[in-house]
């Protein structure tokens, strides 16, 4: 295979025990993460890595391919390289398991990135922000990248998921603003997908 979708499922969220498998809409979170990723072109394969039973029965109560790892992973990268790591696979993509409105493009889009680059490891996305408000929320991370200031990436739209090195992730608007006097510009930040793509030996 030349590339999968691995969504690692930690039960014991430490923020929200049992988030994984919140079910407010009928649905399993789970789910609607699995069936965004099922809809996207390039992974041959969706898989599941959780340390829970749990989540393996509701997995299997829609149809998906789960894989039950060691409970002791610090990571969910950890949790996908003992998922994959007898698959004879390429290029792996690491979704968030609670990213129910996870984009099937951005999946695409960056095992693209990742298939066009063959000497990059490693890969992650970005975007622009909306809001000062989005700035301003601690639950959404924050990214720098090296030599993509708001003028640079407004002369090279489209390009600097391609280019840039992500050199700085914070919760925190970077820069900080010190004063409290807001945000200001919103365009100077962008904000960390959460969605990455390793090559298997990385």
């Amino acid at each position: 295979m030349k590339v999968i979708a691995v969504i690692p499922a930690r039960y014991d969220s430490t923020r929200f025990a049992g988030k994984v498998l919140a079910k407010d809409t009928g649905k399993y979170l789970i789910q609607h993460t699995y069936e965004q990723a099922c809809l996207a072109k390039l992974p041959e394969k969706v898989i599941i890595a959780t340390d829970s039973e749990k989540v393996v029965a509701a997995a299997a109560e829609f149809g998906a391919e789960c894989v039950l790892t060691s409970p002791d992973h610090q990571s969910g990268t950890d949790r996908i390289a003992e998922a994959v790591a007898d698959l004879d696979v390429e290029i792996v993509v690491n979704l968030q398991g609670d990213e129910p409105e996870i984009d099937p493009a951005n999946i695409d889009y960056l095992a693209q990135i990742m298939m066009d680059n063959p000497d990059c490891p490693m890969a992650t996305l970005s975007a622009d922000f909306q809001s000062s408000q989005q700035v301003a929320d601690p639950n959404i991370v924050k990214v720098i990248i090296a030599g993509c200031d708001a003028a640079a990436r407004d002369e090279r739209r489209g390009t600097r998921d391609e280019t840039g090195r992500a050199i700085y992730f914070s919760r925190h608007p970077i820069p900080y603003d010190r004063d409290a006097a807001g945000v200001g510009n919103v365009g100077q930040y962008l904000r960390h997908l959460g969605i990455y793509a390793y090559r298997k030996q990385f």
